[in-house]
């Protein structure tokens, strides 16, 4: 078989995306993985790396590394990345959002 983004007509449909979800960490080691989606996908998506608790900190700064290192192992394959929910119904950094209602108790 060929790459499965071969079987898209890109000339007739240029804004189509085919994407997959990703390990940022298989990903940006350019292993197997970095390999498999660049061949057979213009569009991927972390992950549990862009969630919240992944890239908050407990005093609320960001930690981007991860997504940094993402985007840049993207953009050298020419492979967009598709953001992530940044509220997710699970997954988030309690002690800080905690923080920000204290001493509200939220039954």
């Amino acid at each position: 078989y060929n790459p499965l983004k071969s079987y898209i007509d890109s000339t007739k449909y240029p804004n189509f995306k085919f994407g997959a979800a990703i390990n940022v960490s298989e990903y940006v080691s350019k292993g197997v993985m970095y390999r498999l989606i660049n061949s057979n996908f213009n569009d991927i998506t972390a992950g549990y790396e862009m969630k919240h608790s992944s890239i908050v900190r407990n005093d609320g700064t960001l930690n981007l590394a991860n997504v940094e290192a993402l985007y840049k192992a993207a953009a050298a394959a020419k492979v967009s990345v598709f953001g992530h929910n940044l509220a997710w119904h699970s997954g988030q950094n309690a002690t800080y959002l905690n923080r920000l209602i204290a001493p509200t108790v939220i039954p």
